[in-house]
């Protein structure tokens, strides 16, 4: 499926998430806890179907109240069954259900590569994938609250993966304003978007992408000469937020709600003067550097 949003049921993951949940609160749920490894075991001997019945029933504890890791990550697990086989309407009910049930988000799993839980991020997630080729408009709703009702957590003390995970939801935003032919919004969040981004250097590919729409839509030499000319331009609006104005564009450049693990902080905080913002973004900015360069129009030899 296009742009098909891919988190995997991870065993090693959930073990280290629920180990540490017995030693940090020393709960008795022996009953919970077999049928959950249970079902682990037979997702694993390909017994699918089997595994989809004990994960759903230890889901439904959690209407009843009954609410650990081993409930909370059945129902992520159930959910992750219908979506990897694109069941569509029971993949559709199932994020529905994990937005709705009081799960947390903010749970240490204790993995490097997939730290926090995550579980209504990702439930929005898969539901802009589910619903993106039948209904654009609705698919750019989940994707949004994605970013802003349930952002996504990151690994305690480094701000990096957020980041990264930051420019993927840019990416998915900006292509999907494109697909639906709201190409000025698409570029002016784009613009925005990068200039807000602390970590864009990895990802050239969508700088390209962003680039080329606009020297289609307003010429390469116009497009440069205009952004650049509105850099220096740059006014903050209000704290941490700054406007600029080009061509046809109305550039609002503001931090994104990017947050560590447990919420114990967030990053991209700007936090600059309107000067030192400018400065920055000539310094360290790959959108800027990437426009700086290609905006040149090479002279003809002999010319």
């Amino acid at each position: 499926m296009l742009f098909k949003y891919n988190i995997a049921i991870k065993t090693l993951l959930t073990f280290a998430m629920l180990f540490g949940f017995i030693i940090v609160n020393g709960q008795n749920t022996s009953l919970d806890s077999a049928k959950f490894y249970l079902a682990e075991r037979l997702y694993n001997e390909e017994q699918v179907d089997s595994a989809l019945v004990l994960f759903t029933e230890l889901s439904l504890e959690i209407d009843k109240g009954n609410i650990n890791p081993y409930t909370q990550i059945a129902m992520e697990n159930a959910s992750s069954i219908y979506y990897y086989n694109w069941d569509v309407e029971n993949a559709k009910l199932w994020m529905h259900k994990i937005l709705d049930a009081p799960v947390e988000d903010s749970l240490d799993t204790g993995s490097l590569m997939d730290p926090m839980t995550n579980f209504k991020h990702k439930a929005l997630m898969r539901l802009w994938s589910l619903e993106y080729e039948e209904n654009k408009e609705l698919a750019l709703e989940y994707l949004r609250r994605s970013a802003t009702e349930y952002p996504y957590y990151g690994f305690p003390g480094s701000c990096t993966n957020l980041y990264k995970h930051d420019i993927m939801l840019i990416k998915y935003e900006f292509k999907t304003l494109m697909a639906l032919e709201r190409k000025k919004e698409a570029i002016e969040f784009g613009i925005s978007s990068m200039l807000a981004s602390y970590y864009t250097g990895n990802y050239p590919g969508f700088i390209k992408m962003l680039w080329d729409v606009c020297v289609k839509e307003y010429g390469k030499k116009a497009f440069k000469k205009e952004f650049l000319a509105a850099v220096e331009q740059l006014k903050e609006k209000e704290e941490n937020i700054y406007t600029m104005n080009f061509l046809d564009l109305n550039i609002v450049v503001y931090p994104h709600q990017l947050y560590l693990a447990n919420n114990s902080g967030k990053c991209a905080i700007l936090g600059y003067s309107t000067e030192e913002f400018k400065n920055h973004i000539k310094k360290e900015n790959a959108l800027y550097r990437f426009i700086l360069v290609n905006g040149r129009v090479k002279k003809r030899r002999g010319k």
